[in-house]
């Protein structure tokens, strides 16, 4: 588990990194060759965001305890009124 957060903490930073990288850019001269990195770093960011999302496992983060008590429980309808 501690390893899926530190990916996401990681991705962020990347994406931190690649927006201060994009702005600097701009800010220097318009759209350089500096603003494009900026740009592919985020876009990396992101790609990568979309891999680690994928190979997420929820089962991983349940416990025995709470697999057994949602069974247990029966859902209930939805609506304004369907508690009276």
């Amino acid at each position: 588990m501690e390893s899926q957060l530190v990916t996401y903490e990681a991705l962020f930073g990347v994406q931190l990194v690649g927006t201060m990288v994009l702005v600097a850019g701009l800010f220097m001269g318009g759209l350089t060759m500096t603003t494009v990195a900026g740009g592919l770093i985020i876009l990396a960011a992101i790609v990568g965001h979309v891999v680690a999302a994928v190979r997420f496992d929820p089962d991983e983060f349940v416990d025995e305890s709470d697999r057994e008590r949602d069974r247990g429980q029966e859902p209930e309808p939805a609506g304004r009124g369907a508690s009276r």
